[in-house]
């Protein structure tokens, strides 16, 4: 399988929208060639690589302006990466677990819980549809923050490594749940406070929770620990 983050220098051809691709992966390259009959994807040593790049060039094809990222699970070449790029979306937080399908599920299983005034059952489906063509992550993005708080408490919950959108720094290291002020706050920068708040208590995760819970008593017998 073609690693996640590769970059590929593609190559076009301009009447019969064939496709040869080069990926540098260590010293050998990732080839791809995409034709009417399918995608086909192998490592090649690095010399068969440029003679064989040299060979489609003499053919007619033309080397894109901008390397991508593909996606093998799609066929599909991106300037943004295939797992970050849905609909427009700014992306807000991604995992990478070992099964995408399981994890999806887990993350969905919270947001269920949630009523349709929070998201509907068919931004769910929606969701999950996409989520299904990932080839390295399971992301939240800039639509709703229950994604992004439901994502972060399985992901927290299950050891699954986590990166956020260049623009959000400094994500919290205990789950929503845990420690709700903290993540209002690095939401807030996404989305209105109302919303999250609204999201929270939808949840369950809100300091008065964990303040009457019988199952999670303040550390060290400080209230501020949670916020």
């Amino acid at each position: 399988m073609v690693e996640h983050d590769t970059l590929f220098t593609v190559y076009r051809h301009p009447s019969t929208a064939c496709i040869f691709a080069l990926g540098e992966n260590k010293d050998t390259f990732v080839q791809v060639d995409k034709t009417d009959e399918g995608v086909s994807v192998k490592d090649v040593a690095f010399g068969t690589g440029v003679r064989e790049m040299a060979k489609r060039l003499k053919l007619g094809y033309l080397m894109a302006p901008n390397k991508m990222y593909f996606n093998q699970r799609s066929g599909e070449f991106k300037l943004v990466h295939p797992d970050l790029d849905w609909k427009g979306l700014v992306w807000v937080l991604a995992a990478m677990p070992k099964n995408i399908e399981q994890a999806c599920e887990k993350v969905a299983q919270v947001v269920k819980t949630v009523p349709a005034s929070i998201i509907l059952g068919e931004e769910i489906d929606a969701w999950m549809s996409q989520q299904s063509h990932n080839v390295a992550h399971v992301v939240a993005f800039g639509d709703l923050p229950v994604w992004t708080l439901a994502l972060a408490q399985v992901a927290l919950d299950n050891g699954w490594p986590l990166r956020a959108t260049p623009t959000q720094s400094g994500v919290p290291d205990a789950p929503p749940a845990i420690v709700p002020q903290q993540w209002m706050t690095w939401l807030s920068k996404v989305f209105p406070e109302k919303t999250i708040a609204r999201t929270q208590v939808a949840l369950g995760w809100t300091v008065e929770k964990i303040i009457i819970s019988d199952t999670a008593l303040p550390m060290e017998g400080d209230v501020s620990a949670f916020l």
